[in-house]
C-alpha cells in the first residue's frame, strides 16, 4: 500500500516490469532512429515514404508487444524528431504523423468498445462542432483542399493521441515505468544543457547541431540536444511539475530537489513562456489543492516549494529582471507598432531584434483575428488560411487582406512568425462558433483532470494527477503565445498525458489501492 508516503521503487516485480518495458521502449527507439538513417542512401522523394514507413512499422510491431511502450517510443520520437530530422534529414519529420495513423487504427482494431465508451457529450461533442466549423468554413471560403485537409490533420492528431492512450488500461504501476524512463531522459539532457552552457558555440559544434546562440538578458539560451530552447525550456518545466506535484503528495524531498534543478534549465533556457508558465500552474495547484477544514496543513508543501523558487530566483535576480523588463518593454511597444504598421500609417522596420518581431507579430495575429471573426462571422476564414502552420506553407491572402504583411515575421518572404500564437489561429480559422467550441473542449477536458486530481484518494494516482493538472495549466498559459496544443512535440505530451491520467482514474486498481 501507499498509504504510508513511500513510493514503492523497492518492489520485486515493479523493478521487474519496469526493466521489460524499458527493454522495450529503448530497443524500439533505436531501431526506428536507426532505420531513419536509411534516408542519407536514399533519393529525397524516396525517403519521404519509407521512412514515415519504417517508422509506422516499429511503432506497430511495438504496440503489439506493449501498448503502452508504443505510446512512449512514440513521444520519444516526436521529442527528438527536429534532432534527428538534422542528422538524417526532412523525411523524419513525416514520423509522427504515420505514427499517430498507425496507432489510431490499432486503437480502433483492438479497443473499439473502449473507445466509444469513453466518449462524452461536452467534452467530445464541442470538439467535434470546431472541427465542423473549420470544414464548414473552409469549403465557404474556397480553401483548396491540399491546405485545408493538412491543417485539419494538424489540428485533430494531439487530440487523436488523447483517445489512442485513454483506452489503455494504465494502472499505477504504469506511473513508475514511465518516470523512470522520463525523468533519467530529462536529467541527461540537464546535464548536457550545463555543459553547453559554458561553451554553447564548442558544444554546438561538437554533436553537429546547427549553431544557436542568442543571449538574452546576458543568459545564452541553452538548446541542449534541441534544435531550439523553448524545447529545452518546456520538457525540463514538463518533468519539474510532475516532480513538483510528487513532492505535494509524498512529502519527499529528492523530490523537491529534482524538480528544482530541472527548473534550472527552465530557466537556462531563457525562455519566458515556460517560465510564466510553471509560475501559474503553481498557484494553480496550489488554489486547486486547498482542503477547507486542513488550509495551512495543505499549503504547507506549496510554502516549501514557493520557499525553493524564492531562493532560486535571488540567485538568478538578474537574469530574471532583464527577461522581465524586456518582456515588458517589447509587448508594449509592440501593441503601438502594431496599431501604426497594421492601421497602414507606415510600414514597420525590417530590423530590429528577434524578441521585438515576435512580439509585434503575435500582437498583430491577436488584434486582426477579432476583425477576421467580425467580417468572416461566424466561421472564420477557413483552415490553413490563419496563424497555422499551413498558412506558412501556402502564404495566405488574408495577411495581405488584413495589413499583416507588411509585419515583421509575417511577411511573405518569412513569415516564420506565424505561428507563434495559438487562439487567434483558433478564432481566425474556426470562427465565433469554432472558437467557443473549442474553448469548451480544452476547459472540460482541465475540468475533468482537476476533479479526478481533488477526488483521487490513491496517493500515486493522486501524484500523477495532480502533475497532469499542473502541466495541463502550464501548457494553457503558453499556448496564450505559442501553438501548445497542435505542435508536436508539446501537444503530443499533453494530450497524450491527459489521455493516461483518465485511464488511470478509471483502474479499478486505482479505485481499490491494490499492492504496487
Amino acid at each position: 500500500m501507499l498509504r504510508d508516503g513511500r513510493i514503492p521503487f523497492g518492489a520485486r516485480h515493479t523493478e521487474r516490469s519496469a526493466s521489460i518495458f524499458g527493454l522495450i521502449v529503448g530497443l524500439s527507439f533505436a531501431v526506428a532512429v536507426s532505420f531513419a538513417g536509411i534516408a542519407t542512401v536514399l533519393p529525397d522523394a524516396a525517403s519521404l515514404l519509407v521512412v514515415p514507413a519504417m517508422g509506422a512499422a516499429v511503432l506497430a510491431v511495438t504496440y503489439l508487444l506493449d501498448p503502452k511502450a508504443s505510446v512512449v517510443v512514440f513521444l520519444l520520437l516526436s521529442l527528438f524528431n527536429d534532432t534527428v530530422a538534422i542528422y538524417f534529414g526532412e523525411a523524419v519529420k513525416r514520423v509522427d504523423e504515420a505514427g499517430v495513423a498507425t496507432l489510431l487504427v490499432f486503437t480502433f482494431w483492438s479497443r473499439y468498445a473502449a473507445f466509444v465508451r469513453g466518449l462524452t457529450a461536452l467534452r467530445d461533442g464541442s470538439f467535434a462542432i470546431a472541427v465542423f466549423a473549420g470544414v464548414l468554413s473552409s469549403l465557404l471560403n474556397g480553401v483548396p483542399s491540399g491546405i485545408w485537409t493538412a491543417a485539419l490533420l494538424l489540428l485533430v492528431k494531439g487530440v487523436a493521441l488523447f483517445h489512442i492512450v485513454r483506452c489503455l488500461p494504465y494502472r499505477r504501476t504504469d506511473v513508475l515505468t514511465h518516470a523512470w524512463i522520463l525523468l533519467p531522459v530529462g536529467f541527461v539532457l540537464l546535464l548536457l544543457g550545463a555543459i553547453e552552457f559554458l561553451d554553447p558555440g564548442r558544444f554546438q559544434a561538437a554533436i553537429g547541431l546547427p549553431e544557436y546562440i542568442r543571449y538574452r538578458a546576458g543568459l545564452p539560451s541553452v538548446k541542449s540536444l534541441f534544435f531550439h530552447p523553448v524545447l529545452f525550456g518546456w520538457f525540463t518545466a514538463f518533468l519539474a511539475l510532475y516532480m513538483l506535484a510528487g513532492f505535494v503528495v509524498f512529502r519527499r524531498w529528492w523530490l523537491l530537489v529534482g524538480a528544482l534543478l530541472l527548473s534550472l534549465g527552465t530557466l537556462l533556457s531563457a525562455r519566458r513562456k515556460p517560465l510564466v508558465g510553471m509560475i501559474v500552474a503553481l498557484i494553480a495547484g496550489a488554489i486547486a489543492t486547498i482542503a477547507p477544514r486542513k488550509t495551512l496543513h495543505s499549503l504547507k508543501p506549496w510554502a516549501v516549494i514557493l520557499a525553493g523558487v524564492l531562493a532560486i530566483s535571488v540567485l538568478f535576480l538578474p537574469i530574471l529582471t532583464g527577461l522581465y523588463s524586456m518582456s515588458i518593454a517589447r509587448y508594449v511597444e509592440s501593441v503601438q507598432e502594431t496599431v501604426q504598421s497594421v492601421g497602414g500609417t507606415r510600414a514597420p522596420p525590417a530590423g530590429g531584434e528577434e524578441t521585438e518581431q515576435t512580439a509585434q507579430a503575435r500582437t498583430a495575429l491577436y488584434f486582426q483575428s477579432v476583425a477576421i471573426a467580425a467580417d468572416y462571422f461566424p466561421f472564420g476564414v477557413g483552415l490553413g488560411r490563419y496563424g497555422s502552420w499551413m498558412s506558412r506553407v501556402d502564404y495566405s491572402p488574408v495577411y495581405e487582406e488584413y495589413g499583416l504583411d507588411t509585419v515583421p515575421g509575417l511577411r511573405p518572404q518569412n513569415p516564420r512568425y506565424a505561428t507563434d500564437t495559438f487562439w487567434p489561429m483558433v478564432l481566425g480559422e474556426l470562427g465565433v462558433i469554432g472558437f467557443f467550441a473549442y474553448a469548451t473542449f480544452i476547459g472540460t477536458l482541465g475540468w475533468m483532470l482537476l476533479r479526478l486530481a481533488r477526488r483521487s484518494t490513491d496517493m500515486l494516482a493522486k501524484a500523477f494527477l495532480l502533475g497532469t493538472v499542473l502541466v495541463f495549466v502550464e501548457g494553457l498559459t503558453e499556448s496564450l503565445a505559442a501553438p501548445s496544443f497542435v505542435a508536436p512535440p508539446v501537444a503530443y505530451f499533453l494530450f497524450g498525458s491527459a489521455g493516461m491520467a483518465l485511464s488511470l482514474a478509471a483502474s479499478p486498481t486505482t479505485a481499490s489501492q491494490h499492492d504496487v
